[in-house]
C-alpha cells in the first residue's frame, strides 16, 4: 500500500525494506521524534478533553445522587420514592465511569510522549471484533484513530504505559501476503455477515438464503432498539388527542393548538421511524442485490454539537456513499478497490470483497 508524500503517518505504511526516516530511526533507539511527539499529542488530546469534560459535568451529578440517596436510607425511606435516586444514579454513573475509562488511556500515553520512551515488539495486526490490534507476545496494541494498517506481520513501536503504536514496520513472520489478505476478508465477512459461499449468490445479484436469515435478524434487532421511540410517537400521534378528548368536554382554540401540534409532531416521527424499521424487511424479502466496484475512500461526518453530536462513517465509491457505521469503517483498508454488494433500495451494504491484483 503506497502513501502520498505528505501523509505525516507515513512511517506506518512503509512496505517490506525501507529507506530510514527520521521517526523510525528515533524510534529504534527508543525514543520519540519531535514531529511524532507533536502529531500523537494532536490525535490524543481532543479524546481527553471530552472525557475530562464528560467526567467533570457527570461526577457531580453522580455524588449529589449517591448522596441523596444514602441519606433517604439512613433516614428509614424506601419505597417507590427511591426509585427515581437509583435510576438517576445508575444512569450518571455509568456515563462517569465510561468517561473516566474513556480517559484513562490517552493521559498514560501523554505521559508516555512526555517521557519520550518506546518499546518494541513484533507481532502481527489481527482483527479483534470493533478494531485491529497490534498482538504481540503477552501484549495488545492500540492504533491511533485514523491510523490505518494493513493486517500481517509488523516490528511494532509502542508507548510502554498505554500500549499505543507510534510506528510500525512491516514484517513476514513465517507468513505471506495473502495471510494478510485473509485477514482483512475475516474482518469484512465479520462486520457485514457474510461468508465465501454468500459471494456466488451475490455475483448472481441475490442474497442466499443464509444472508436472508442473518438480515432478517439483524432488521428484527434494528426494529427493537427503535420500539420505543416509536411507542412514543405513537402516543403523541394518537393516544395523546385520545386522553385529551376523554378528559376535556369542550376543547378551546389553545387546546386544539397544542392537540395539532403534539399529533403532527408524533405523526412525522412516527411516519419517519416506521419507514426506518419497515425498508429493511422490503430490500430482504425482495432479495435483490446490486454491486459496485472501485477505489474506496472512508469518510466520517459528525454533526451537532453537545448531547446532539453524531458522528456518521462511510464508503464512497464512484462519487456513491454508503453508511457502515463504525466497524465497517474500522474494518476497510482504504486505498484499494473493492466490489460492494448491496441493497438498492436502501444501499445498505450486504458485502464487501477486495479485489486484489
Amino acid at each position: 500500500m503506497t502513501t502520498p508524500p505528505n501523509n505525516p503517518w507515513a512511517g506506518y505504511f512503509l512496505p517490506p525494506g525501507p529507506a530510514d526516516t527520521a521517526s523510525l530511526s528515533a524510534n529504534r533507539v527508543g525514543e520519540l521524534a519531535p514531529d511524532q511527539k507533536k502529531q500523537m499529542q494532536g490525535r490524543l488530546l481532543p479524546r481527553l478533553a471530552g472525557s475530562v469534560f464528560g467526567a467533570i459535568i457527570f461526577v457531580p451529578f453522580l455524588f449529589c445522587f449517591g448522596g441523596t440517596l444514602l441519606g433517604s436510607i439512613n433516614e428509614g425511606e424506601g419505597g417507590v420514592e427511591l426509585i427515581p435516586f437509583g435510576i438517576m444514579l445508575t444512569v450518571f454513573g455509568g456515563i462517569a465511569l465510561v468517561a473516566v475509562i474513556g480517559g484513562a488511556k490517552p493521559a498514560l500515553a501523554l505521559v508516555d510522549i512526555a517521557a519520550g520512551r518506546v518499546e518494541q515488539a513484533d507481532g502481527r495486526l489481527a482483527w479483534r471484533g470493533n478494531e485491529y490490534r497490534g498482538v504481540t507476545e503477552g501484549r495488545t496494541l492500540t492504533l491511533l484513530s485514523g491510523v490505518e494498517l494493513m493486517p500481517g506481520g509488523y516490528r511494532f513501536y509502542y508507548l510502554p504505559r498505554s500500549g499505543y503504536i507510534a510506528s510500525a514496520e512491516r514484517l513476514f513472520l513465517g507468513g505471506t501476503e495473502a495471510d494478510a489478505q485473509a485477514e482483512l476478508r475475516r474482518a469484512l465477512q465479520d462486520v457485514f455477515n457474510f461468508t465465501d459461499d454468500d459471494l456466488p449468490e451475490n455475483q448472481a445479484g441475490r442474497l442466499s438464503a443464509r444472508q436472508v436469515t442473518a438480515q432478517v435478524w439483524a432488521a428484527v434487532r434494528s426494529g427493537l432498539v427503535l420500539s420505543p421511540f416509536l411507542l412514543m410517537a405513537l402516543f403523541f400521534a394518537v393516544g395523546f388527542p385520545f386522553i385529551f378528548f376523554t378528559q376535556r368536554e369542550t376543547p378551546s382554540g389553545e387546546d386544539w393548538i397544542g392537540i395539532l401540534i403534539g399529533s403532527g409532531i408524533g405523526l412525522v416521527f412516527l411516519v419517519g421511524l416506521g419507514a426506518i424499521i419497515l425498508t429493511p424487511f422490503f430490500d430482504i424479502f425482495r432479495g435483490e442485490v446490486q454491486s459496485i466496484e472501485g477505489e474506496v475512500e472512508e469518510r466520517a461526518i459528525t454533526t451537532g454539537s453537545g448531547k446532539s453530536r453524531r458522528t456518521n462513517y462511510y464508503y464512497i465509491v464512484n462519487s456513491q456513499r454508503f453508511d457502515v457505521g463504525q466497524r465497517g469503517h474500522q474494518a476497510l483498508i482504504q486505498g484499494r478497490r473493492y466490489r460492494l454488494y448491496f441493497f438498492p433500495r436502501s444501499k445498505r451494504v450486504v458485502s464487501v470483497e477486495p479485489l486484489f491484483t
